[in-house]
């Protein structure tokens, strides 16, 4: 499962039935986060996404909206015609978008964090603990965030890229570790292009809905951050992951506002 490396949440107010395409917005702040949510710029990326994913699986690689408004549309090929002629079409309130060219589609991005994810114990026992991980359709790549490791760990590391064949350094630095856990994920995942960084992000631990910690459940108590009185309190909702980013969200009803909440 992705997981959030930090214990705040922006919600995204939403209907509970027909909860439509959502797309991650990466924001400078807070507040320009909440500045483009709802924005005809957030409209088109979301309609690029929807489309991407469903007419071009091959063809669109994900969809990101900048601070100032503009849609970068991610493509394997920028000389699809029907694709770009389909993007264009879209535009109806002609925002401002740019496709730039990736590697591997959104969809092939998702299917490598899915195997990452499944191999979570395997990493674990081999001295690698996952803090997160998911598609960046900036880069092409998956982003996986590892946490910092103990000496045991790697030890344990480069014995099994030993065990597979694979030459590592014993050193502790934070680039030689970080280098054999890419190599470790190319040897599980056939060679996936991946970015390893380690992060302070918190391993989860057991939870309820009164005090949850990542990956974040469904039904928790969550509380606006700016608000801390029992009026902000609200409950969340289903755990959802951005068609475009594949940046992890959690919806709410649309009672709830928007901002940034705590659980």
């Amino acid at each position: 499962m992705h997981r959030i490396p930090s214990r705040w949440l922006y919600i995204l107010g939403a209907l509970v039935m027909g909860l439509g395409p959502l797309l991650a917005v990466p924001a400078t702040s807070a507040q320009s986060g909440q500045d483009l949510e709802g924005s005809p710029a957030q409209t088109f990326a979301d309609a690029v996404a929807t489309l991407g994913q469903t007419s071009y699986p091959s063809t669109f690689a994900g969809a990101t909206l900048t601070a100032d408004g503009t849609v970068q549309v991610y493509v394997t090929a920028k000389n699809d015609q029907q694709f770009a002629a389909a993007v264009a079409a879209a535009d109806s309130a002609a925002i401002p978008y740019q496709l730039v060219s990736m590697g591997l589609s959104y969809g092939a991005l998702s299917l490598i964090t899915t195997d990452i994810a499944s191999d979570a114990a395997i990493l674990r026992a081999d001295g690698v603990v996952l803090t997160s991980w998911g598609p960046d359709p900036e880069s092409g790549r998956v982003d996986v965030g590892v946490a910092p490791p103990s000496p045991a760990q790697v030890s344990a590391l480069t014995g099994a890229l030993a065990a597979a064949g694979i030459a590592a350094s014993p050193s502790s630095t934070t680039a030689t570790y970080t280098t054999n856990v890419g190599a470790l994920l190319g040897h599980l995942t056939g060679g996936a292009a991946v970015t390893v960084t380690v992060d302070d992000s918190p391993i989860p631990v057991a939870a309820g809905r009164y005090g949850d910690t990542s990956p974040f459940w469904g039904g928790d108590r969550v509380y606006q951050s700016d608000n801390p009185v029992a009026s902000s309190m609200c409950t969340s909702g289903f755990g959802v992951i951005g068609n475009a980013t594949g940046h992890m969200f959690t919806t709410t009803a649309g009672h709830c506002l928007t901002g940034q909440y705590y659980t």
